[in-house]
């Protein structure tokens, strides 16, 4: 399959336990725009898409919990949405100064290249915030 199939990524979605905490945290905390609520009868499912800057990011919350057997600590899957951002020690010190702890502080993972900082969301998804020095350029790199 080529890349040239698909228009873009679309969205993320993320199975949450408290659909109400989870707005407080993407809405409310991140600021992320609500742009669709909306009910799934067909799958017993509240959805809500948030703007997350070009793509969105889907919170779905089963109306019937029961039927989901909660994922061991250490399972393959998603682990984790990363935030772009311009200056990541200003997000990190606004973010902090809102109350988010932090499980790892702003570090520069690719010297002159990358840093990053990451906190956890209501349900335990890492939400990296990552800053390019350089920006990626795709199509540059081969795969190994």
């Amino acid at each position: 399959m080529s890349a040239g199939l698909f228009k873009r990524y679309e969205h993320t979605g993320i199975v949450v336990s408290d659909l109400r905490r989870s707005l407080e945290f993407y809405n409310g905390l991140l600021g992320f725009p609500v742009v669709r609520d909306a009910e799934v009868k067909v799958l017993n499912l509240h959805v809500v898409f948030l703007d997350a800057g070009g793509s969105l990011i889907e919170l779905l919350d089963y109306h019937d919990k029961a039927g989901y057997v909660k994922a061991p600590e250490k399972y393959f899957g998603l682990r984790q949405i990363c935030l772009l951002v311009g200056d990541l020690q200003s997000a990190y010190e606004e973010l902090k100064g809102k109350g988010v702890d932090f499980i790892e502080p702003p570090l520069e993972i690719v010297p002159g290249q990358v840093s990053h900082a990451v906190f956890l969301d209501p349900d335990g998804t890492h939400v990296e915030l990552l800053q390019r020095h350089i920006p990626m350029q795709p199509g540059v790199a081969k795969p190994r």
